[in-house]
């Protein structure tokens, strides 16, 4: 039998031969030794059996005292958002050599991939922590969750270490936000919904060298204007940070709904099925509607003023769709040619 020290050395060459097999960027190395990592210590959690046991009353909350279908739609609200950005694995398509067989791999991969490690993961660290703490415990924790645990159940220095790597997995996912941006902001300058500028790659690197300097000058304004009005202590500064998330969330919930109501008509134009046409979309519906009333519902401080910005942000958008249709209409007559199905039904 190997030793604790000896499995994690184990899971540690694991999770790099995996990245290294399957990741070409290094970044994303990274990123697979921290969740291979983090799976580590969700083993050694479960199988040292936590504080109380397997704690099996956390995936059957309705057993429990105070359980409600506010506390669900709470917890569906917060799920959908840690689930948010598997679509952008659509933004590759044209880099695709097959995208019509490999974007919905990508996407369909990324949401089971992560539904399996969230659920073994966060069974797994409210059984560390006990049913009766972890609704206090870890939230006050946060991040340094992993520090305790480690500590408790394997070694700090495993903690520390983990911590470290889940910080790194935090940026290189700074970066693909960044990196789907710019090329969303490239497509819509050759496209003709932003300045042609924005279509522009760099004559050397290839790169959209105007996206990403537009990108950069934002994020910078952002930055400033966030320290000076929240700026007066680092849990301040930390705390607009917190709030832009909010607008976030509340901004991309909306989006899926109306993505499922995309879908109902596109099957209606293509023959779909009941199930494509009317099941589907109206649990998109419901669901992310309660997902967004719990989002913003309650809220105190900057927050009760998350989801008036991103109305305001929409109707912005609304309003340059409105302002450039007609300088994109022979765009969208060639995407619809190139794809019949996209052409409404006579």
């Amino acid at each position: 039998m190997l030793s604790a020290r000896g499995w994690i050395v184990f899971g540690s060459g694991i999770g790099l031969w995996i990245a290294a097999r399957m990741v070409g960027s290094p970044s994303l190395h990274i990123v697979a030794v921290g969740v291979t990592l983090l799976l580590v210590l969700d083993i050694f959690i479960l199988a040292k059996g936590g504080a109380h046991h397997w704690a099996w009353a956390s995936v059957s909350p309705w057993s429990t005292h105070g359980f409600g279908l506010g506390f669900f739609a709470l917890g569906v609200g917060i799920a959908m958002t840690g689930f948010s950005g598997f679509e952008t694995a659509v933004f590759l398509a044209e880099e695709a050599h097959t995208p019509k067989r490999e974007v919905p791999k990508a996407v369909l991969g990324a949401v089971v991939l992560a539904i399996v490690f969230f659920i073994v993961t966060t069974f797994a660290i409210v059984t560390g922590y006990g049913m009766n703490k972890a609704g206090t415990q870890w939230p006050s924790d946060s991040g340094g969750a992993v520090v305790g645990l480690s500590a408790q159940y394997l070694s700090l220095w495993f903690g520390k270490l983990l911590l470290l790597l889940l910080a790194i997995s935090a940026f290189a996912s700074a970066l693909g936000t960044a990196n789907f941006t710019t090329r969303l902001a490239f497509s819509w300058g050759h496209d003709g919904y932003l300045p042609r500028a924005f279509g522009r790659t760099h004559p050397r690197f290839k790169s959209p060298d105007v996206a990403i300097a537009a990108l950069a000058v934002v994020t910078a304004a952002v930055f400033v204007a966030g320290l000076a009005w929240q700026g007066r202590s680092v849990n301040d500064a930390v705390t607009f940070f917190g709030w832009l998330l909010q607008v976030g969330a509340t901004g991309i919930l909306p989006v899926y709904a109306a993505v499922g109501l995309a879908g109902a008509v596109f099957a209606s134009r293509t023959g779909g099925g009941a199930l494509d046409r009317y099941v589907a979309p109206l649990l998109a519906v419901v669901v992310t509607g309660a997902a967004e009333v719990t989002e913003f519902y309650g809220q105190q401080g900057i927050y009760r003023w998350a989801p008036y910005v991103m109305l305001a942000w929409i109707a912005l958008g609304v309003l340059v769709r409105l302002a450039t249709r007609g300088q994109v209409a022979d765009v969208e007559r060639k995407a619809e040619a190139a794809q019949p199905e996209l052409t409404p039904a006579l």
